[in-house]
């Protein structure tokens, strides 16, 4: 189910991490850097959310999906 992309970048992170997770799940890998998928540069925005994750700039929920998703690429 794909949310509406309202300018709320909440919203517009919930949609891209569904993406994301779509995206692993269908090509068991995640996406390349420069990888657009829907208009959205995927590749791009995983990265930022790993580093994010990684340098505990995320909160709890955001946290625990990323960590969810690393823990499914495994």
């Amino acid at each position: 189910m794909c949310k509406k992309l309202i300018t709320d970048r909440g919203i517009i992170w919930d949609y891209n991490i569904e993406l994301v997770k779509a995206f692993i799940e269908t090509f068991g890998r995640a996406p390349k850097t420069k990888e657009i998928v829907n208009g959205v540069k995927l590749g791009q925005f995983w990265n930022k959310a790993k580093s994010d994750n990684k340098h505990k700039r995320l909160t709890a929920d955001r946290k625990a999906t990323v960590d969810y998703i690393l823990n499914q690429m495994l």
